[in-house]
């Protein structure tokens, strides 16, 4: 069997979590990127800065008000030191869950299944 990589898995999820929020089961969901990006304007190179370093995959903000974040791993991924840190920060949150998945079945288990009323 192929290894998956990371990317796909991401999107994999994505599409899970924009059927629950296209059915209106969760409020909202995004892909968060970290790092900057550089591109070239003219004959000038700009600069945008993303997320900070560990910031988890993926955001998705519950009807209830809670919020879940969702860092993807291959099968074998680690967590990062800045993803560690971030996870840190979370856990002191009311309401703000963290989560390192692999799969979509794993976020299936946290969310529930949309066909579920």
């Amino acid at each position: 069997m192929k290894k998956r990589t990371e990317s796909s898995i991401v999107t994999s999820i994505l599409r899970y979590l924009q059927v629950l929020e296209n059915s209106g089961k969760i409020a909202w969901v995004d892909r968060l990127n970290s790092g900057r990006m550089v591109f070239k304007r003219g004959n000038k190179f700009q600069s945008i800065r993303m997320c900070r370093p560990g910031t988890p995959d993926i955001i998705c903000l519950l009807k209830t008000g809670g919020v879940i974040w969702l860092e993807v791993k291959t099968d074998t991924g680690k967590q990062e030191i800045e993803q560690h840190h971030f996870e840190s920060m979370i856990s002191k949150l009311p309401m703000h869950h963290y989560f390192i998945v692999r799969n979509v079945d794993e976020v299936v288990k946290i969310i529930g299944d949309p066909n579920r009323p």
